[in-house]
């Protein structure tokens, strides 16, 4: 989910556009993170969670968007549902109405 002010989109459409572009990316967008947050999060899985926090993840991403990032804790996952292909819109509209998936 993003929210964010048109003003802050024009000002930082580059850097966002590249930032959702490699979204699907791993290794290009920690990249663009930088290495240090990508040791931390490997470590952070293999040593200890502490290693990289929420915190510390929001200060790289608005470093690398050029304004402040703030994350969402959800406790429903399926917020992050992309809706982006046609079987998906067919899913998303059947759970709108209350009948099964086609």
């Amino acid at each position: 989910m993003v929210l964010l002010h048109p003003r802050f989109l024009q000002q930082n459409r580059d850097r966002i556009a590249q930032a959702y572009g490699a979204r699907k990316s791993p290794l290009r967008l920690g990249m663009m993170i930088g290495f240090k947050t990508v040791v931390r999060f490997l470590l952070s899985q293999l040593v200890s969670p502490n290693l990289l926090s929420v915190a510390m993840l929001e200060g790289e991403i608005s470093r690398l968007i050029g304004g402040r990032a703030r994350a969402l804790i959800c406790k429903r996952p399926e917020i992050a549902t992309d809706v982006d292909r046609p079987a998906d819109l067919l899913v998303a509209q059947s759970l709108l109405v209350g009948t099964k998936e086609p």
